[in-house]
């Protein structure tokens, strides 16, 4: 995944993509209707970011078409993210956009995991968190922060990763953002 080549022209349409699909939910006007979006089937996660500050992140691992995965995660992150209220519309100028194109997880072992390559899913039992490959590298975790944020992430304990029914797998990204 960290190889797929994307035109700057289909990552500005990308995230064009997502702001668009919110000014029409928020009921503003649409500045683009036709998007060069490569045709791929990839889940992916919207982020929102205001102020510096996280303000929307849903994602969906569903391997569907790029586009129809945009609009519904991009409205998902600014309306449906329990732990933010509902986007307003006097907030969106100031939004800063980030899509996160992810291949399909794979299992690896925790000596293994990458920071700034890998994001991580950790399962166990009912327990599952996800961590963005972004997120580490943001937060400036080694690999045993990250795997350990991952599973606190799940509500799990932070050494839950050494025991046998612990499931660890990653994936990797294609990070397309826009500056604010």
């Amino acid at each position: 995944m960290a190889d797929l080549e994307l035109t700057d022209n289909q990552k500005r349409n990308i995230i064009s993509r997502v702001r668009n699909t919110l000014r029409q939910e928020l009921g503003m006007e649409v500045l683009q209707t036709e998007y060069d979006i490569p045709d791929l089937r990839v889940g992916l996660f919207v982020t929102l970011i205001k102020g510096g500050q996280l303000r929307g992140c849903i994602g969906t691992f569903l391997e569907q078409p790029l586009d129809q995965n945009l609009q519904s995660m991009a409205c998902a992150a600014a309306f449906n993210d329990h732990r933010f209220p509902v986007l307003k519309r006097d907030e969106f100028d100031e939004l800063r956009i980030e899509v996160t194109l992810m291949s399909s997880a794979f299992p690896i072992k925790a000596e293994d995991v990458e920071v700034g390559r890998h994001g991580l899913i950790i399962t166990m039992g009912h327990h599952k968190g996800v961590l963005l490959p972004q997120v580490a590298v943001d937060h400036r975790w080694d690999r045993s922060a990250f795997i350990e944020h991952t599973c606190i992430k799940a509500g799990l304990p932070a050494q839950a990763y050494t025991q046998s029914n612990c499931c660890i797998e990653a994936f990797e990204a294609v990070i397309v953002g826009e500056e604010n």
